[in-house]
């Protein structure tokens, strides 16, 4: 016998209407408490500095301890920071730091962090700010909760618009990777070091209307600290309790990485420079094959994005010379794939004195106009205006360099490592301007060896591949 269906009850059907009328929690949803939390706590740190405790009394009325976020990855900082203030009644970042030591809820970061959140504070009016916290707080509570995260895919309705911020408009985005690119000995270190002093400072770039100060965090392969890096620095007049420098090389692997993290937590900087680039990628990473590069490039941008800061980061040029300014950086097209903006700086080709930064790719503001500097024995000035272009600084080399000269030079770079794939090979080629057909003339001079490793008839097997003769 098969039970009939019968309406719901009363009840049933207010129960059916509660759980329509519930809205999903998002993750916008939960992006927007991370944020309105740092502005509700960034607020009461500003006001507890000037002994003002009343907007601690609004916000206690709204927001209780238990309306925070778990955030793991800070040990729950916020719920800590605000018990700690509800217990003492009294919201100045010194009080705070000494009542989490008391309850054995004080981290190393955790002073720092309230540096961050008292530098990003955006005004005085707590009781708005613990509003938005009780009101997502509550949403969370009464809200449905999706079953599952879902991989791979987010409705476009649910993603933050974001509106970019600058370091130098239009050359250097916040919360982006930049590359400098340039051949040595042509100043990039000392464009590096002349940004860094400007943030510093707080004093204005080249074409800037407003200033950015901060501290900046320097890691450097190439130039000594105390023989180079300081004093060019001071000559320049820099703010040297500003900047700070990673003392020894480290590789940007897993590890590596997570190193960097914790030195950026540590010194909050708004600007991280890393010179070269390619020094601090592991030795086994091959610079020039795609899939490596964009490991260690990807991981950089996106902890440019999380921490808010404008990663510079340098890279020396390749010695073909037949091809598009976009891509004469040394190894693979990934590099410049990863950076929203990249700047050349270099020489005229006819005036060694006539120095300047192009800029040679920008995906979030329209292209700047090229920035001349001077380089000599009084140190690094920028000058008002320059006329150079990207052509003008790499013509010598296409006047110097046939495309055959290019391939060879770039199979025997590319190969010295030992075998690579063929299809490797010509994706890289094409990437730096090379066509195929001049590729594999030059291959068939250099008598490159083609052989066919693998087993047939498995997956991804039977591949050929090129490799330098014995």
């Amino acid at each position: 016998m098969h039970k009939e269906a019968t309406a719901p009850g009363i009840e049933g059907k207010e129960m059916m209407a509660e759980q329509t009328e519930k809205t999903t929690v998002t993750k916008a949803d939960i992006e927007l408490a991370k944020l309105a939390e740092r502005e509700l706590l960034g607020s009461l740190l500003v006001g507890g500095a000037d002994g003002d405790i009343e907007p601690l009394k609004a916000a206690r009325v709204l927001v209780n301890d238990t309306d925070f976020l778990d955030h793991s990855f800070h040990d729950n900082i916020h719920t800590r920071i605000y018990k700690a203030m509800l217990e003492t009644g009294r919201t100045d970042q010194l009080t705070v730091a000494e009542k989490l030591n008391d309850m054995n809820l004080l981290r190393l970061k955790d002073i720092t962090y309230m540096s961050v959140l008292i530098s990003e504070s955006p005004g005085f009016d707590c009781a708005y700010y613990a509003g938005r916290v009780a009101d997502l707080a509550s949403k969370r509570r009464n809200g449905r909760q999706p079953e599952t995260e879902i991989p791979g895919w987010v409705n476009l309705s649910d993603v933050i618009p974001e509106v970019v911020q600058w370091l130098w408009y239009p050359y250097i985005p916040r919360g982006k990777l930049t590359l400098l690119e340039g051949d040595p000995g042509i100043g990039k270190s000392w464009v590096t070091l002349a940004i860094a002093t400007a943030i510093s400072r707080g004093s204005m770039l080249p074409g800037q209307n407003e200033t950015l100060a901060g501290p900046v965090l320097i890691a450097t392969a190439e130039d000594g600290l105390a023989d180079t890096v300081r004093p060019r620095c001071e000559k320049m007049g820099a703010d040297l309790t500003s900047i700070n420098v990673v003392k020894e090389l480290m590789t940007l692997d897993q590890a590596g990485f997570d190193m960097l993290e914790t030195y950026i937590f540590e010194t909050t900087p708004g600007l991280l420079i890393i010179d070269p680039l390619v020094a601090y990628f592991s030795g086994d990473m091959d610079i020039n094959r795609a899939n490596a590069v964009r490991w260690g490039t990807s991981r950089l941008a996106k902890i440019a994005e999380k921490y808010s800061l404008a990663a510079l980061a340098v890279r020396h040029l390749t010695k073909g010379g037949s091809l598009k300014p976009i891509y004469r950086g040394l190894g693979s097209i990934d590099f410049t794939a990863s950076a929203r903006s990249v700047l050349l700086a270099g020489c005229d080709s006819e005036d060694e004195h006539n120095r300047g930064i192009v800029h040679i790719k920008s995906n979030l503001a329209r292209m700047g106009e090229a920035v001349g500097y001077e380089l000599g024995e009084e140190g690094f000035f920028w000058t008002a205006h320059s006329d150079l272009t990207a052509g003008r600084i790499l013509a010598g080399r296409e006047d110097n360099e046939t495309p055959g000269k290019s391939a060879e030079l770039f199979l025997m770079d590319f190969l010295s490592g030992g075998g690579v794939r063929s299809a490797e090979v010509l994706e890289a080629a094409e990437a730096q301007g090379i066509n195929e057909k001049t590729l594999r003339r030059i291959k068939d001079k250099l008598r490159i060896v083609v052989f066919r490793e693998g087993k047939k008839g498995e997956r991804g097997m039977g591949a050929w591949w090129w490799r330098l003769p014995d």
